[in-house]
Formats: C-alpha cells, structure tokens, sequence
C-alpha cells in the first residue's frame, strides 16, 4: 500500500482526527477530576452536615441545661428548729411529702413537715423539727413530689 502525499484532505482529515482524538482525551481526564472533586466536595458536604447537626445538639443540650429545673425544692433555715421548704424551680410542685421515716421520734414544735402539699415557684412551706433528748434531728429530708416518687434529699441547714 503507497501512501499518496498529493492526497491533502487525506492529510488534513488525518490531522483533524489526531488532535480531535488528543482533544477528547484531555476532555475525559479534565471530566474525571471534575468528578472526583465533586465527589470529595460531597463527602465534605457531608461531614460538615454531621459537624453542624453535632452542634446544634450540643447547644441545645446546654440550653436546657441552663434552665432552671421545672421543681427544685432546698430547705431554707428560718430560725432554731424551723426550717422553710421552697421551690426554686419554674412549676408548681404538687404532692409534696417529706417523709417521716427518719423523723419518727422527733419533737414537731408547730408546723408539720409537709405533706401531699403543693408549693408554687418561688414559694416556701414552713415546719419544723426539734430533738428530743435521745435523739437528734438529722442533717437531711428526703421529699417526694407528683412526677418524682424517688426521695430526693435535701439537707437540713445546720
């Protein structure tokens, strides 16, 4: 086979076809880096997503952390074997009993320590406790409330 160099639109086609063929390389390799970088582009959308959802819930965490509790109840002196029961939290307690079981043989000198009673926010109770000659008054109460069966214990002021 002779090869014809008069034959120029032979030529050309020839050269035409290598650089189209050059072109379309270039074109594919430019397409997968544009791929791959969108692809890591994405993976980055990602984490960034997981990163800000991690911290959203990170600060609301800490802000219902910082809220006051719904009922806190601190026992507060009032004077010698008088003692105030309030609510510092931000509802109203209700059912709240201290109980007795470690006040069995005390002196109750007026107001009894409560009983199913309802302290609203900001609010206090009055009782008290006074040793009898055996016995002494403890250095905490354990109260429950409506919505909190457990006894929480809250110390005596001494």
């Amino acid at each position: 086979m002779a090869i014809d160099w008069s034959d120029s639109p032979a030529w050309v086609a020839l050269v035409l076809s290598v650089g189209s063929t050059g072109i379309a390389t270039w074109a594919a390799l430019e397409s997968r880096k544009s791929r791959q970088a969108t692809e890591e582009s994405a993976e980055a959308a990602k984490r960034s997503a997981v990163a800000a959802e991690r911290s959203h819930e990170l600060a609301e965490k800490q802000y219902r952390d910082s809220l006051p509790p719904p009922v806190k109840l601190v026992v507060l002196p009032l004077r010698k074997n008088h003692y105030q029961l309030a609510n510092y939290g931000t509802e109203t307690a209700t059912g709240v009993t201290v109980d007795r079981s470690n006040l069995e043989n005390l002196l109750v000198i007026g107001d009894e320590p409560p009983k199913n009673a309802t302290i609203h926010p900001g609010c206090t109770l009055t009782f008290s406790l006074a040793p009898d000659h055996d016995h002494q008054v403890p250095n905490e109460v354990w109260v429950t409330w409506d919505g909190h069966p457990e006894p929480q214990v809250a110390p005596l002021p001494a």
